[in-house]
């Protein structure tokens, strides 16, 4: 399957939006509130206010994304300075087992080794597991206990520079 990784515009408002509703929608049952959650993860593009955020396009179609945040940028406080972080790595579902994951967090660690970070985490719960197996592959390791959120145990995983 071919790809393109690019920026986003906005113009990719909805189809990255749709894109990050059904990519979770899978974990409707396994978290408390998930109506809120849902509408949450469903304004992915909202993220484009706090970093950069990188879409996988296959045509004219958005297939996947993710939001790079700096270490210069406000970062969620489990992030520790000089630290850049990964927000919200989303693939259709129907265009999985494709590299698009794998690709879209090797962008951010690229972005982050240019911008002079010395490390890139994110947080994660082993319900995500295919998105772990992609972390851990990049060498990405958990680093950070989170305790139970929305019912789920979550963690920091976080890959020195």
């Amino acid at each position: 399957m071919s790809f393109e990784i690019r920026n986003y515009r906005t113009a990719d408002k909805l189809d990255l939006n749709r894109v990050a509703g059904d990519a979770f929608a899978e974990y409707r049952d396994h978290l408390e509130d998930w109506s809120v959650i849902h509408e949450e993860w469903g304004r992915m593009s909202d993220l484009s206010r706090q970093g950069q955020i990188v879409v996988a396009v296959d045509g004219e179609s958005i297939v996947g994304g993710v939001c790079y945040i700096d270490a210069d940028r406000p970062r969620p406080p489990w992030s520790e300075t000089g630290w850049a972080v990964i927000r919200s790595l989303v693939v259709d579902p129907k265009y999985r087992g494709n590299e698009i994951g794998t690709r879209l967090t090797q962008v951010c660690i690229d972005r982050a080794v240019q911008d002079g970070c010395g490390a890139i985490a994110l947080q994660t719960t082993p319900i995500m597991a295919q998105a772990i197996r992609i972390y851990k592959r990049l060498g990405f390791t958990r680093t950070k206990d989170m305790g139970i959120i929305h019912g789920v145990q979550w963690f920091v995983y976080s890959k020195e520079l």
